[in-house]
């Protein structure tokens, strides 16, 4: 047993002394030609913006007016979209409150109330979706 250990201790100094002596510094080279990187033609940039554009309005102007902070296109976008789907559903919930209705003055106060909201939820719809034709027309009438 104690042999083993000998000749496993001596095995590992052996084995680690011959990682320590084949350790090997990289050698560095030198580039003898410099490299520039080419801006992207704007081409190129205005198909980014526009693909950027589609998903959040605005975000596509950060890439080709480096300073636009038209961010507010995009939040005003998504808001107007769910204000949409939030009035929609609202809009639903009093259509079902009209079909269950008895007397007159609910049955004439849900429609009304449906009415209202569905109007509101068409018109959310509708600025959003200008919103996102107006940024993405912009982009692409954008000329250099």
């Amino acid at each position: 047993m104690k042999n083993r250990k000998t000749l496993l201790l001596g095995l590992l100094c052996l084995v680690s002394s011959q990682m320590i002596a084949q350790e090997v510094t990289p050698t560095k080279t030198i580039d003898s030609v410099e490299t520039q990187t080419m801006p992207l033609p704007f081409s190129v940039l205005k198909k980014q913006a526009i693909g950027k554009s589609i998903l959040m309005p605005g975000l596509g102007d950060k890439i080709v007016r480096k300073n636009s902070k038209r961010i507010w296109m995009g939040i005003i976008g998504y808001g107007a979209l769910a204000g949409g789907i939030i009035t929609q559903n609202k809009s639903n919930n009093y259509v079902e409150a009209y079909n269950r209705s008895l007397n007159q003055t609910a049955i004439t106060k849900n429609r009304n109330n449906a009415n209202k909201f569905n109007s509101l939820s068409t018109a959310l719809w509708s600025l959003s979706g200008l919103i996102w034709t107006i940024d993405i027309g912009g982009l692409i009438s954008l000329k250099k």
